[in-house]
């Protein structure tokens, strides 16, 4: 019976196609992360401007036409994303926020979480050098995640019957009470997805409660070795000793041999 001959580096084709497009796919995203966070950020300024001030008119079809762009931008890097990942489907069930942007355009400003990850990896990075830039991500992180709160919430409980959110300055209050885990209760979302909000804001605060918590307790660890480890040499060593043999030259000999007999050579 006849075997098939396979030739040279047929057998990693399928490995090889599948790293190249893993290496495609690492590009874009490196290509595309900055870009689609300031897009995420036009369209927070557009949404903020819909929510508090409530246009008519023109400025209103245009905020729309932002939103539209935004939700354009998201798909197209969906779709994409999608074609260059190595499994498919497993793609998918891993990024369903993705998902969900594309689906309910709405949603676009759930994008800005992602700001979060980069906390995070800092966090499990963090050293003496880059402590002081992790507190900084940590403060910028949740003030935009206060922000977002804020509006979407002041959104959907505006004329809520039972509700006592009404303005900005209302919404602001509950948001920085809630995300510091104060939590007055002065005010209180009446709808589900005001609730909705509230639960994300909540773990969000306990997230940025651990944050500061490890990274505190970095720097006192870090101030504790410090100083057993000043009397150190670079490579964290004793300061080397001289050798033995150096003592030996002090040492005088002894002289066992009879008096005028000859030294040996």
């Amino acid at each position: 019976m006849g075997l098939r001959r396979m030739g040279p580096g047929t057998a990693d084709a399928p490995h090889g196609t599948r790293t190249a497009r893993g290496d495609r796919a690492a590009r874009w995203e490196r290509t595309t992360r900055w870009p689609l966070l300031s897009i995420s950020l036009l369209f927070l300024a557009s949404y903020s401007v819909q929510v508090i001030a409530q246009p008519d008119g023109l400025v209103r079809h245009l905020l729309n036409g932002i939103t539209w762009v935004v939700w354009a931008a998201f798909a197209v890097d969906y779709v994409v994303s999608l074609v260059l990942a190595q499994h498919r489907l497993r793609w998918i069930v891993r990024h369903p926020l993705d998902l969900a942007l594309v689906i309910f355009p709405g949603l676009a400003m759930l994008r800005l979480a992602r700001f979060i990850s980069l906390v995070v990896l800092l966090q499990r990075h963090a050293g003496a050098l880059v402590r002081g830039r992790v507190v900084t991500y940590v403060v910028g992180a949740s003030s935009l995640v206060t922000w977002v709160a804020a509006v979407g919430v002041l959104d959907v409980e505006r004329g809520a019957p039972g509700g006592n959110i009404e303005t900005i300055g209302d919404s602001l209050w509950w948001a920085i009470a809630t995300i510091t885990t104060v939590g007055y209760g002065d005010y209180t979302p009446v709808t589900l997805p005001g609730r909705l909000i509230a639960v994300g804001l909540m773990i969000c605060g306990i997230a940025l409660v651990g944050v500061i918590t490890a990274t505190f307790a970095s720097w006192l660890i870090g101030q504790v070795r410090t100083p057993a480890t000043a009397g150190t040499g670079a490579t964290g060593h004793d300061a080397p000793q001289p050798p033995a043999d150096a003592d030996r030259s002090s040492v005088r000999p002894r002289s066992d041999a009879a008096p005028g007999s000859p030294s040996p050579r």
